[in-house]
């Protein structure tokens, strides 16, 4: 599956995005386990902000690992240039640097249960003519009509 994603994004690269859509997955987070150093200051300090407790047996270190994930208080964001051609549209994650650079694009927020739908498999180009067009991409000699 993987080498079809790195075609679709090799095949972007010629495009121009429309925009970067940014979508919220949750509050980034820290897990602190019982063997760190100030496990126990820290579980006193971050009571508030604890939303999680557990622990499991190291069978390794022939002992029970206590352990608590709390929220760092900033929001966790995945970016994606958003590249509209003809009346298709694609999204090519990128990392948030990347995203916040790109100064000419507007970054457009996008629901947190936004989801993409892909097309049937008959819908879809041959390897053989996305490989052809690659190829053809790649020598540089080619014009885009709209």
């Amino acid at each position: 599956m993987g080498k079809y994603y790195q075609l679709k994004e090799e095949f972007l690269k010629v495009f121009t995005p429309n925009l970067i859509h940014k979508q919220f997955i949750g509050e980034k987070k820290k897990r602190v386990y019982s063997y760190e150093k100030n496990y126990e200051k820290l579980l006193k300090e971050k009571t508030n902000d604890i939303f999680w407790k557990n622990s499991y047996y190291d069978y390794d270190k022939d002992m029970e690992i206590e352990f608590f994930d709390y929220h760092l208080g900033t929001k966790k964001y995945l970016y994606f240039l958003y590249c509209e051609i003809g009346e298709y549209s694609f999204h090519s994650p990128v990392s948030e640097k990347i995203a916040e650079s790109n100064t000419e694009l507007e970054i457009q927020e996008i629901d947190e249960n936004f989801k993409t739908h892909g097309s049937k498999i008959e819908g879809l180009l041959s390897m053989q003519f996305v490989k052809k067009v690659l190829e053809l991409l790649q020598s540089e000699d080619y014009t885009i009509v709209d």
